[in-house]
């Protein structure tokens, strides 16, 4: 029998987690000038991605060594300030500790297990995605999800959603817990 007060109670934590490092990301002191400082949607982000590699299982082999960091990369003209290293500094997920990189070109991303793909390169991701695999890929254009994208941001009511290519995560090595799929919009292709 499901148990619905189960789920619900589930859900309100990791909702709460959530909210939690959001609100980590929002008072952290700011340490680079007032105009490097991204707009709260983007600490919310940040926040997000934070959380999404706790929900995210990536294969052993995405790992040179058991203590090898987990490598968030931002491809392309960064939104975040300083919020995304904020909200994972001292920080670790299942025993590796986060390391935040920002690169501008497509051939300096390297190894990586998250890549926030950002203006420029998010209006064309076809071609970043092509040959990532086991790579978490988030952005929030339009034309992401179609492109193989596995998280997508989106506005809806005012409120920042987020969607998943489950399929497309699965085929890349990745498993997403099912705790973050109850959360998100899953994306089904045409």
């Amino acid at each position: 029998m499901f148990d619905h007060r189960r789920l619900r109670r589930t859900t309100n934590t990791v909702l709460a987690a959530i909210a939690l490092a959001a609100l980590f990301a929002v008072a952290a002191p700011p340490t680079r000038a007032a105009a490097d400082a991204p707009s709260r949607e983007f600490q919310l982000k940040a926040a997000y991605i934070y959380n999404f590699a706790q929900f995210i299982e990536w294969p052993e082999r995405a790992f040179a060594k058991a203590d090898s960091p987990l490598v968030i990369t931002v491809l392309g003209d960064s939104p975040f300030g300083n919020a995304l290293d904020q909200v994972t500094k001292g920080r670790a997920v299942r025993g590796h500790e986060i390391t935040v990189r920002y690169v501008q070109q497509p051939n300096a991303v390297g190894q990586t297990h998250i890549l926030f793909v950002a203006p420029p390169h998010s209006q064309n991701p076809a071609a970043i995605l092509r040959g990532l695999n086991g790579v978490l890929t988030i952005a929030d254009s339009d034309s992401f999800m179609t492109a193989g994208g596995l998280i997508r941001f989106f506005s809806e009511d005012n409120k920042l959603r987020f969607e998943i290519n489950a399929t497309a995560a699965e085929k890349g090595g990745l498993k997403v817990s099912a705790k973050l799929l109850q959360l998100a919009k899953v994306y089904k292709a045409d």
